[in-house]
């Protein structure tokens, strides 16, 4: 069945976008890059082709990272998996050749480089100061600081309760002074919980704080604290992660902290902890 990108594409996407919402549970960004990806999929091939046009979408995409490639295939395929709910029939057992992916190192922040990020947060403003304490002390993805609401806390347990990546949902103990640091922003802006918003964080027009705005919150804090302009909150998560393995938490103990769905996923923080004692070893060790 071929399904013409120009007559029925518009209508099928929509469909797609609302089961990757609903079914899959997707975030918006990775809804936003499939439904990009299978667009430029549809308007080049259609979906008659099978596996034959998707190796031919993967062959023109050779300019682009590994990554994204792979990430491209698995929208196509996720797709074509979507119209076969639908009651179409599609054709992908052919061999897709994929570029291989180079596994990157997440860049942590050094010890002096934290120490120098929460010696400013005194003088930002609440709200950027739990910001910053929730991706690092609580290991928080900047989408779900984006959306973490204030009947996700329970601060009698001090945890925060979401659905993460996925839906899976998870819970993170927070320490005291970041619960010392929520009720303090809750009563401050009790305002805003009085129904108007119940988004922990909100903007000014009372809907959730975009990823956007989070992730210039950080960046500006950390030139504050006279820090590299690749500090983000995923690089304040991942450095949570190497520091709790460095201090003696298991790779499991991470998987669950971090919400990840494998194991896998965990592990190449095991890479950089590895490699962080062997330069050390190398540098104080007399006889290596």
């Amino acid at each position: 069945m071929q399904l013409g990108f120009l007559s029925l594409g518009n209508k099928q996407l929509a469909a797609f976008r609302a089961y990757l919402l609903g079914v899959r549970r997707f975030s918006e960004r990775s809804i936003l890059a499939y439904v990009k990806d299978v667009r430029d999929y549809l308007a080049a091939f259609g979906l008659g082709a099978g596996g034959a046009s998707l190796q031919a979408f993967v062959d023109t995409s050779s300019h682009l990272s590994a990554a994204t490639v792979r990430r491209k295939v698995a929208a196509v395929r996720c797709y074509f998996h979507f119209c076969e709910t639908t009651g179409s029939r599609m054709d992908l057992s052919d061999v897709v050749m994929l570029p291989k992916s180079k596994a990157r190192l997440p860049r942590c922040l050094s010890p002096d480089q934290m120490t120098a990020l929460m010696s400013v947060l005194p003088i930002v403003p609440l709200r950027d100061q739990l910001l910053v304490q929730l991706a690092y002390t609580a290991g928080l993805r900047v989408s779900e600081l984006a959306s973490v609401r204030l009947g996700d806390i329970d601060m009698h347990r001090g945890v925060i309760q979401l659905a993460g990546k996925g839906g899976r949902e998870r819970i993170i103990p927070i320490g005291l002074e970041v619960g010392r640091l929520i009720s303090q922003y809750i009563r401050i802006h009790s305002y805003q919980f009085s129904g108007v918003s119940d988004f922990l964080f909100s903007s000014t027009r009372a809907v959730a704080l975009s990823t956007r705005a989070i992730q210039l919150v950080i960046k500006r804090v950390s030139v504050m604290a006279g820090l590299p302009g690749w500090v983000s909150p995923h690089s304040l998560r991942h450095s949570a992660a190497t520091y709790l393995l460095k201090d003696g938490a298991t790779v499991r103990d991470v998987q669950a902290f971090l919400g990840h769905q494998r194991l896998s996923t965990t592990q190449i923080y095991t890479h950089l902890v590895s490699g962080q004692l062997r330069r050390a070893v190398q540098s104080a060790h007399p006889r290596y």
